[in-house]
């Protein structure tokens, strides 16, 4: 092989080897996959004496919403609050709605929300019926519906039972799965082994010490991420449960999710029967109608001059 035959193949070898080069990334990439995320934010929110709260929604502004379910005690009720954040987490508004226990957000394609919780009587602690509150996308109240049952507001998320302990998980847009339970979140693939876990922790204020997060929901969100949303108990006896909000970030590492519809309010604002829709009309028409006839009454009945 002569010497530009040498060098030709040489030079062959060197593209090849290079060529490898380009697919190095892709395979760190997904060796990172298998390292749980950083935390982007964290915030608190409310007082420190929530025991309970809803669900957690992404909403069409990149934001979120979820609530201070409330709870009762002996002689106490403490109503349910609405929260509305932006994307990093601060507030933008809260809405507390009086003798009332939340339950469940979602955002409806008005761009507002329903919430379901229980309503109670005033001045007093017992329950009179499950209801369904519509409110705008302010917090207002829309409307009231009352039920025998709470409705199913078609939250997606599974929840599970490990002893005492109460988890759920949901499906990811790589065809895994986030489970979680207390303050540790596990990422699996979709042969369900695992990939990371995520550990929570918060300063206990009371005893001045290192604790799991009370974990309440967790979404992925728009952008390929994880929020969790919890409860960090301040240590009381009374409640072991009750602290302070705390809604977590975790940055990007899924694909990016399709994106879905809001869904159509449940039952929608009350329609008004074909028969009345058409009363303005008919008032009209009559009015015109009897316009008209005065008018030609009073004309003929004007003496000519």
């Amino acid at each position: 092989m002569g010497t530009k035959s040498k060098s030709f193949a040489l030079l062959i070898v060197l593209v090849f080897l290079t060529s490898l080069a380009f697919f190095q990334p892709t395979t760190v990439k997904a060796q990172l996959t298998n390292q749980a995320p950083n935390i982007e934010w964290q915030k608190t929110y409310g007082s420190y004496y929530v025991v309970e709260s809803s669900n957690l929604i992404q909403t069409n502004d990149g934001g979120y919403a979820f609530m201070d379910s409330g709870y009762t005690y002996q002689s106490w009720l403490m109503p349910a609050t609405v929260f509305k954040v932006d994307s990093k987490g601060n507030q933008q508004w809260n809405k507390t709605i009086a003798q009332f226990t939340g339950s469940r957000i979602i955002q409806t394609n008005d761009k507002g929300y329903e919430i379901t919780g229980t309503w109670y009587l005033p001045n007093s602690v017992s329950a009179v019926t499950p209801t369904l509150i519509k409110i705008d996308t302010h917090g207002n109240i829309q409307w009231i519906q009352n039920y025998t049952t709470l409705p199913d507001l078609g939250i997606n998320y599974t929840t599970y039972y490990t002893g005492n302990q109460i988890g759920a998980s949901i499906s990811t847009s790589d065809t895994g799965s986030i489970y979680w339970n207390d303050g540790n979140i596990l990422k699996t693939d979709s042969n369900n082994n695992t990939q990371w876990v995520k550990t929570l922790t918060y300063d206990v204020i009371i005893t001045n010490s290192s604790a799991l997060l009370f974990l309440t929901s967790v979404i992925e969100t728009s952008d390929g991420a994880i929020a969790a949303l919890g409860i960090a108990p301040a240590g009381h006896s009374t409640f072991p449960t009750q602290g302070i909000m705390y809604l977590i970030k975790l940055e990007p590492f899924l694909p990016v999710p399709s994106p879905t519809q809001l869904p159509t309010p449940i039952p929608n604002v009350p329609e008004i029967p074909s028969c009345l829709v058409f009363l303005p009309l008919f008032g009209a028409i009559l009015f015109i109608v009897l316009k008209l006839r005065h008018r030609k009454s009073s004309s003929q009945n004007k003496p000519n001059v």
